[in-house]
């Protein structure tokens, strides 16, 4: 008797840690959101209605493929992604009829916050040429002073911080680069230019910029924060 009064305790302490793992694991997932506005490469000066482009499908996706939502930006060019799991390394891809699609990297979603993203400008398929631009490095901490020898690598995309890049070039003495992409399977619009110091003065930066097919975008001027 005794011995079944035993094993039946057993039984229920088994059953009540069961219980209590499953409670542990079936808590509400933590979520936040995504937004964002899309404007038309026409019209790049900023999140305004003048630029915005309707009609974007935007697809949010995790790394693992455990979560995927797509959303369509309203008139105003704008989005929100809502009950997006709490993680980093999301990636939204940018797709619209006649316009060449876009990516964004890197995406972090905060519990119970809103993560917005910059926007994201994409190009129709029409033009023809190379992808064009240029400017000038030079130090945050002092006015005027060029930085010479630094490594400039461009990659498609906004936020992309590795990865090959689809240009890559040094700044001369006076700190000026020159890109020439003339690649025709490279698509026009957003990119990432990463910025390196080669001799390890300054910390490395990632500028958004926009390359369009026969239309040099000159004046991309940046600047680096020296390393303390």
């Amino acid at each position: 008797m005794k011995k079944t009064v035993l094993m039946l305790a057993l039984c229920l302490l088994v059953i009540s840690v069961y219980a209590s793992c499953d409670f542990l694991t079936s808590r509400p997932q933590r979520k936040g959101s995504v937004s964002g506005y899309v404007n038309d490469a026409g019209n790049d000066s900023g999140p305004s209605n003048d630029s915005a482009l309707p009609g974007v499908e935007v697809t949010l996706k995790d790394s693992p493929g455990n979560f995927s939502e797509v959303v369509t930006a309203d008139d105003d060019g704008w989005f929100k992604i809502l009950d997006v799991p709490e993680g980093s390394e999301y990636t939204a891809t940018y797709s619209k009829d006649t316009y060449f699609e876009s990516t964004y990297y890197g995406i972090e979603v905060i519990e119970n916050e809103d993560t917005p993203l910059d926007t994201m400008i994409l190009a129709g398929k029409q033009g023809s040429g190379s992808l064009s631009g240029s400017g000038v490095i030079t130090d945050a901490g002092t006015a005027g002073s060029f930085i010479g020898g630094a490594d400039v690598i461009i990659r498609s995309g906004m936020n992309s911080t590795d990865g090959t890049g689809v240009w890559a070039g040094t700044t001369n003495e006076f700190g000026y680069y020159s890109i020439n992409i003339t690649d025709a399977l490279i698509n026009p619009g957003c990119f990432t230019m990463e910025v390196t110091d080669s001799d390890g003065v300054y910390s490395t930066e990632y500028f958004p910029i926009v390359l369009l097919r026969g239309q040099p975008h000159n004046g991309l001027d940046f600047s680096l924060t020296p390393l303390e």
